[in-house]
C-alpha cells in the first residue's frame, strides 16, 4: 500500500525538478570582451587548485564562461593534463594566443588592459 504513495510522490519530485527553470546569467559588460579572447584564439591553461587562477577567474567575473579554459590539474574534472604537457605549460595560469603564426605566452595572472593588449581586444 505504502508503494503507490512512495511511487506517486517520486513522479511528482520529478516533475517539479524537470519543469525547474535552468539558471539564467544576466549579460555583463565584460561578456564582449570575453568572447574576443575566444575569437582572437587566447586560451587559459589553469588548475582548479592555482589560487592565481581562482583570482584571475573572480576578475573576469560571470563573464569567464566565455573564455577557452584549459584545465592542467590531471585529478580534477574534464582534466586536460596531457594537452599541457604537450604544449610545454610551466605554470598556472598561463595565457597563450597564436597571432601571425607564432604563438605568445603570458604567465601569471593578467590586469584587464594587459589582457587587452595581449589579446588585441579592447575592454567596454
Amino acid at each position: 500500500m505504502k508503494t503507490p504513495f512512495f511511487l506517486f510522490l517520486f513522479i511528482v519530485a520529478m516533475l517539479i525538478v524537470s519543469c525547474a527553470p535552468e539558471e539564467i546569467i544576466e549579460p555583463t559588460p565584460l561578456d564582449p570582451f570575453a568572447q574576443c579572447l575566444t575569437a582572437n584564439g587566447v586560451k587559459i591553461y589553469g588548475s582548479i587548485t592555482c589560487s592565481i587562477c581562482a583570482k584571475q577567474k573572480k576578475l573576469i567575473g560571470p563573464a569567464y564562461r566565455f573564455i577557452n579554459e584549459i584545465e592542467c590539474n590531471p585529478n580534477a574534472p574534464d582534466s586536460q593534463a596531457e594537452l599541457c604537457v604537450e604544449e610545454e605549460i610551466l605554470a598556472t595560469p598561463t595565457w597563450t594566443r597564436v597571432s601571425d603564426g607564432e604563438e605568445q605566452r603570458k604567465e601569471g595572472y593578467m590586469k584587464l588592459e594587459d589582457l587587452a593588449a595581449f589579446s588585441g581586444c579592447t575592454l567596454p
